[in-house]
């Protein structure tokens, strides 16, 4: 059946043109219809705010992106001049008897330590198992009534290994050894405080002890003879075995060479 041509032209005003496709699938068309939509939500100050943020963080470069800046300083290897200790002291009569802050013309600061903190466990660990020990004691001397005095003297016992640990502790806390090109002095005590240096061409032998404990915890203890009539006989104790060992050469060479420097021969 044949339409005529004004038929045809009503029938493509009403259906579209003849381009085989249905209505709501013509090319264009579905797009046309999200940008409208798309156009709508921009539209929307909330949603317009939320995709500014959003091309904001997208247009930021990321910090992962820019390489770290790295220290160009190189580390420092075996002793080296340090400013302060290892490990602060609050005490100001300790900061201004040390050696950094008293040093002479030429004299320059090597090396500051302390005792290992290891050394400390090792003393709680002794009062936990003399404690351990003497709880039965304490236990059955309740049990069996055995007086007041036999319960008293297990308590003071029991308290004497947590009382001697403490003390141990504030030692160790509380002692500094500083070497120089010229000297080494301790600085020790809690309630009272002592100094001492010993002028390195008055040292004359050195000796490396290593007990069990320390060594089972890698560390070791310096003993210095000379012949300084305060201090003939002073021990860096609990340093880490390689510190020990770079000690003892560093302080036999500086020994040596002020030895030669002072025409002394037999450091007296």
């Amino acid at each position: 059946m044949r339409l005529r041509k004004s038929d045809r032209h009503g029938l493509e005003a009403r259906t579209g043109p003849a381009t085989g496709y249905p209505p709501a699938a013509r090319p264009g068309q579905q797009g046309r219809k999200a940008a409208h939509s798309l156009q709508s939500a921009v539209a929307d100050p909330a949603i317009g705010r939320v995709l500014e943020l959003w091309w904001k963080t997208m247009s930021e470069p990321s910090d992962m992106s820019e390489p770290k800046a790295t220290s160009s300083e190189p580390r420092s290897q075996g002793l080296v001049a340090r400013e302060k200790p290892l490990r602060s002291d609050p005490s100001e009569a300790r900061t201004a008897l040390s050696v950094s802050a008293n040093l002479s013309g030429g004299e320059s600061l090597l090396w500051i330590g302390m005792p290992s903190e290891l050394v400390v466990r090792g003393y709680w660990a002794f009062a936990a198992v003399c404690m351990t020990l003497l709880t039965p004691l304490l236990y059955l001397a309740i049990e069996q009534h055995r007086g007041p005095l036999a319960i008293a003297g297990i308590l003071v016992a029991m308290a004497v290994p947590p009382i001697w640990a403490a003390w141990k502790q504030a030692l160790v806390r509380h002692t500094t050894y500083e070497l120089t090109t010229e000297r080494l002095r301790v600085t020790h005590g809690i309630l009272s405080l002592e100094v001492d240096d010993i002028e390195l061409y008055r040292v004359k032998d050195i000796h490396v002890r290593q007990p069990l404990l320390q060594r089972l915890c890698g560390l070791g203890s310096i003993v210095i003879w000379s012949s300084d009539v305060t201090l003939p006989r002073c021990r860096i104790h609990a340093q880490p075995i390689g510190v020990v060992r770079e000690l003892r050469e560093q302080v036999r060479l500086l020994a040596e060479d002020l030895r030669d420097r002072k025409v002394v021969r037999n450091a007296t």
